[in-house]
Parts: structure tokens; C-alpha cells; sequence
């Protein structure tokens, strides 16, 4: 017989859904997906026809608040949770992070003995940059406490759980990677580059080297450091070497006026890039950088892997200890170590074994699988019911 398992989740995500279409098809979890705050959604252009998803997902009232940030912080609230729980009767419950709907969830645990599992991405670093940590930490140390285990999405997610937990304390902790389409990403890139025609008029644009940027821009990404190690690699390098950033955000302006003020004209700001086109840049790139401040678990990463490019990656980084090897598909940095970010970049563009960091990236990022991530649900909902 299936096991009644609901995951609540703030809102649903694109990549998210083959994750908990693969869990509602394992043969012991009866899946309800429970989504926070329908009426205010976080991110209005990702809009779904629940009836035609592949898992059963219910809508539970609730409002959601913004906070002053350049992150736009949210914080959801959802009091009619506790009364959802308790007509659903879940046998399991796994909530997304430590947030209002865990406190709820973890009051549901105390009333009624239900098992809840904390699913977390945080780092000790990303959680301490949140703020009101006098209030926060408290009241994530409860809520591990009554947890009955945790899904972690790698080696820091899970040292920062340890550190909620008393030392002697003994609870399951599983790690579930996040994942993208591996597969489809590299045969994109494959397919591209043997159209010869379109390969060849695409990549005429850029340089001979070039460095890869992907995802928002703003402070947190380390955009800043980010244009001066690029600066100084263009000093150093023997040949011009282009950086290519996509996305969208608030220092577009200000990237705009470094690249006149320092005639960098081998910066190209593509802006958004729809999926269609996302692989031609993967394909042009010779090494992928990401020198944020404080991130969680980029699926970037795991997109740069699939398309064989070494990473220069912040140690700020929630997942950069599982994917980024050092020295056999990149490097793991301080970001705000310019010149020895320089000296890594250099160290792989210039690399006689550089297509041996490309095959290593590919090869490490195979164990970010929907296949392994699943089992990670499926085996602690086993173990937190028996």
C-alpha cells in the first residue's frame, strides 16, 4: 500500500516537476503537492494548469508578505496550513526549508505524532544572511528538534542541519541533489556545434577564449568582483578573451558603464536567454564562473556541467563541494581573491588538459539524477514511519 506523503513547497518551480512526477510514480508514495499562497504567487510567469500536471496538487489559502530586499524577499503565511494537514492525515510530511508553513507543520507533528522531514538547500552561510538571526536561529532549532528527519541538497545543506541539532543527536539526513535534464543539455550543445553553418556564424561573434556568467544580476551573484577579475584576466591574457553574462537584474546599468569606462569590448550582456538558445552560449563558453556572495544551490552549476566546462566557483557556494573537484573540472575560490581568481582562470584556458576538465565535469555531474533523488524521499519516508 502507498505511503500518504504531502511536500509543501512556497510555489512551484519549472524544474521541480519532473522531480515530483518521478516521486508520484514510485510504487510507495501516494503524492499531494501543497502549494503556499496561491493568490499572490512568487514568480507570476510560471503558471500551470494543476489538472494537467503529472502529481496531485492542492492550493492552500494563505497570503503572502515582500520584503524591502534586492532579492525581494518573501515570506508566506498560511494559518489555514494546520487545518489542511489535519483533514488531509499525511502519514508524512516534508516542508521546503525552515519558513512559517514548518513552524505550522512542526506544531501538526507535536498535536498529532506525524513524521515531518525538513527538505533544505541553506548553508550556514546563506541562513546567516538572511537577518533576525536572534529570532530565526531559535526558532530553526525547534523545528529541527521535532523534525523526525532531513532531505539536504549537499555536504554544507547537511553540516549546516548538524549544527541545529544537539551533538548526540541521531536523525536521518539524506542528501537529494537537484537536477536538470543532463542529457538533453549536452546533446543541445552537441547538436549545435555539428550544424557548421550555424555554429560557425554564431561563434564569429565572440572571441577565441571565453568566460561564462549565467543568472541574475545583482549583488549577491558577485557581479562586481566578478568585472575586475574579467579586467585583469584581459590584462594578463596573451590573447583577448571574451565574457559572455546572461541574465537580467539591477546592476545591468552599472556592468553597462564598466564595460565603456574600461573598453571592455569583448563584454557582451546578452540579457535573458530563452531555453531554446541557451545551449549556443554553453557551446561558445571555455570555463563557467561564479563568484557569488552567498547562493544555495545554483542549478546553473549543474547546466555548466552537463555542457562539459570547468567552473571557477565561489566557496560561498552551497554546492560547490559536490560538483567542483579541485583541479579536475575546476576551481573552488575565494571571491574576493581577484588576482588568484585570475590565476585560476589563466590556469584553465591555457590548459593542455583542459579537454580533460571538460570530460570530468560531464562525469561528476551524472550523480545529480532524478533517478538518485527520488530514492532519497522513498527511503526516509520509510525510515521516519517505521
Amino acid at each position: 500500500m502507498k505511503r500518504k506523503v504531502i511536500i509543501i513547497q512556497n510555489y512551484l518551480s519549472p524544474y521541480r516537476v519532473p522531480l515530483f512526477a518521478t516521486i508520484a510514480a514510485s510504487e510507495s508514495i501516494d503524492l499531494t503537492l501543497a502549494l503556499m499562497a496561491p493568490n499572490k504567487p512568487s514568480y507570476p510567469m510560471w503558471k500551470y494548469d494543476l489538472s494537467r500536471l503529472p502529481f496531485r496538487t492542492k492550493l492552500v489559502p494563505g497570503t503572502r508578505l515582500v520584503l524591502p530586499s534586492q532579492d525581494k524577499a518573501q515570506i508566506c503565511f498560511n494559518p489555514y496550513l494546520l487545518k489542511f494537514l489535519w483533514d488531509e492525515k499525511p502519514e508524512v510530511v516534508f516542508c521546503g526549508g525552515f519558513n512559517t508553513s514548518s513552524v505550522i507543520a512542526a506544531l501538526f507533528r507535536l498535536l498529532t505524532g506525524t513524521p515531518i522531514v525538513i527538505w533544505s538547500e541553506g548553508t550556514s552561510i546563506t541562513e546567516n544572511k538572511i537577518g533576525f538571526s536572534f529570532i530565526r536561529k531559535p526558532i530553526r532549532k525547534f523545528v529541527a528538534a521535532v523534525a523526525s528527519g532531513f532531505v539536504v541538497a549537499g555536504q554544507l545543506s547537511r553540516d549546516y542541519i548538524l549544527s541545529l541539532l544537539p551533538d548526540k543527536c541521531k536523525k536521518p539526513i539524506l542528501i537529494s541533489y537537484n537536477c536538470v535534464d543532463s542529457n538533453a543539455l549536452s546533446l543541445a550543445c552537441q547538436r549545435f556545434k555539428e550544424d557548421v553553418a550555424a555554429w560557425t556564424r554564431f561563434r564569429s561573434v565572440f572571441p577565441e577564449k571565453n568566460i561564462l556568467y549565467s543568472g541574475r544580476l545583482i549583488e549577491r551573484k558577485g557581479i562586481r568582483p566578478m568585472l575586475e577579475v574579467y579586467k585583469r584576466v584581459n590584462k594578463r591574457s596573451p590573447n583577448e578573451v571574451g565574457l559572455i553574462l546572461l541574465g537580467q537584474g539591477m546592476l545591468k546599468e552599472f556592468i553597462q558603464d564598466y564595460k565603456s569606462k574600461n573598453k571592455l569590448k569583448h563584454l557582451f550582456i546578452e540579457g535573458f536567454i530563452g531555453p531554446d538558445q541557451y545551449p549556443k552560449y554553453f557551446a561558445s563558453a571555455d570555463v563557467f564562473l561564479l563568484l557569488s556572495l552567498s547562493d544555495c544551490n545554483p542549478l546553473v552549476i549543474f547546466e555548466a556541467l552537463s555542457c562539459g566546462l570547468p567552473i571557477i566557483c565561489s566557496y560561498r557556494v552551497g554546492n560547490v563541494l559536490d560538483f567542483v573537484k579541485e583541479g579536475q573540472n575546476g576551481y573552488i575560490v575565494d571571491p574576493y581573491d581577484i588576482d588568484g581568481i585570475v590565476e585560476k582562470i589563466l590556469s584553465v584556458l591555457y590548459s593542455p588538459k583542459i579537454e580533460d576538465m571538460k570530460m570530468a565535469s560531464r562525469e561528476i555531474v551524472r550523480k545529480a539524477n532524478y533517478s538518485d533523488s527520488v530514492a532519497a524521499f522513498v527511503t526516509i519516508s520509510s525510515m521516519v514511519v517505521s
